[in-house]
């Protein structure tokens, strides 16, 4: 179900709602119970599994606005669910991002909870982390004083160059060279924007344990650089199903 009001956005901010997006999807069936135990809607965990799975995170009517205020307590509850934290959270930063009709800017969040963020599943932190830049970035959210470089970063460059340098290449050996020397210093960081931009396809089609490890390199580039945007000014809708995005639920093999 595409929301009658499309959204456009550029490179980076479509990264950070995919991301955003994918962490809130996250939430099973009793997480998103939990969620909406004060809501007044009839259905509302059915609400918001539809506003997660089918509306893109995005507030935009009157029956997913009544589910803001249960997402913004159970945003400052990290010791009592921490799964349920995490969903609010990443629901509300991705309805922000998208211009929904969750207009808080979520400072007293960010001040009494950002060191909460950090017991979150390392890929769901960085998620949530980027986030918050992006938002700030646009002047949807403020922040006091930005996230640490580290809480940006889902995982250590170390083990992604371990694991680009692991055999087989096969195919994927000049795309390897190149993250591998941008990762390194030793080439521009414009070259791996070049080469997602013009190869992202290609890239998202190689075969594992390869294309996951490309795909981590490159995702390390863009959470480490906030420039790194290989599509300029260019808009892209956030309900098209064939973005150039990096995919979120990957891992090292």
């Amino acid at each position: 179900m595409v929301p009658s009001i499309d959204v456009t956005v550029d490179f980076r901010t479509a990264q950070a709602v995919s991301d955003l997006r994918a962490v809130a999807r996250r939430g099973t069936p009793a997480t998103l119970e939990r969620v909406t135990a004060g809501a007044p809607n009839k259905d509302a965990a059915g609400d918001l599994h539809r506003l997660i799975h089918d509306g893109g995170c995005r507030i935009s009517n009157d029956l997913s606005e009544s589910l803001h205020s249960a997402l913004m307590l159970m945003a400052t509850l990290p010791d009592d669910d921490l799964d349920g934290f995490v969903v609010a959270t990443a629901v509300l930063l991705a309805d922000r991002l998208q211009n929904g009709r969750g207009k808080d800017d979520l400072f007293w969040h960010w001040d009494a909870f950002r060191q909460h963020y950090a017991l979150a599943p390392s890929d769901s932190r960085a998620a949530i982390m980027q986030g918050y830049l992006q938002a700030n970035r646009l002047g949807l959210v403020a922040l006091f004083d930005l996230p640490e470089e580290g809480d940006l970063i889902s995982r250590p460059k170390a083990s992604l160059l371990k694991a680009l340098a692991l055999p087989p290449a096969g195919t994927t050996r000049g795309f390897r060279g190149v993250i591998q020397e941008v990762l390194t210093g030793q080439a521009e960081m414009s070259i791996s924007e070049d080469m997602w931009r013009d190869h992202w396809q290609e890239i998202l089609s190689f075969p594992e344990p390869q294309g996951t490890r490309l795909l981590l390199g490159l995702r390390h580039l863009y959470e480490t650089n906030p420039d790194w945007s290989p599509f300029g000014g260019r808009k892209f809708s956030l309900f098209d199903m064939a973005l150039p995005l990096l995919p979120f639920d990957r891992d090292l093999i």
